[in-house]
């Protein structure tokens, strides 16, 4: 099995040659949830997710959908509250005046 062929939310064994074909492609398998590692023999997901993502910020002010590799354990409900936090501390952020962008006064979104 190559990582082109595993599909979203279904659990995997990490083999060597998974191991290797992520670390080739610059990811060092790890839970995205709890920051732990992903070893030879462990299961995990690659589960389908809006990201919160920096675009043109310091800040995390947009979302994306990506594959996210958590482990068989994490729960993907945890993920997504931390996600939106994320947002929604840059918006009470932005709308307390916080930023650079001002036009004129004005926070521009």
């Amino acid at each position: 099995m190559k990582v082109k062929d595993i599909k979203s939310d279904e659990i995997i064994k990490m083999t060597a040659e998974l191991y290797q074909e992520f670390c080739i492609g610059g990811c060092v398998p790890m839970c995205h949830l709890t920051f732990e590692p992903i070893k030879i023999g462990d299961n995990f997901k690659l589960a389908s997710l809006d990201v919160a993502v920096k675009s043109g910020s310091l800040d995390y002010n947009t979302t994306q959908t990506m594959d996210v590799m958590l482990s068989e354990k994490a729960d993907v409900e945890d993920f997504k509250k931390i996600q939106e936090d994320k947002i929604y501390q840059y918006k009470k952020r932005r709308a307390e005046g916080g930023g650079c962008f001002r036009i004129n006064g004005e926070i521009v979104p």
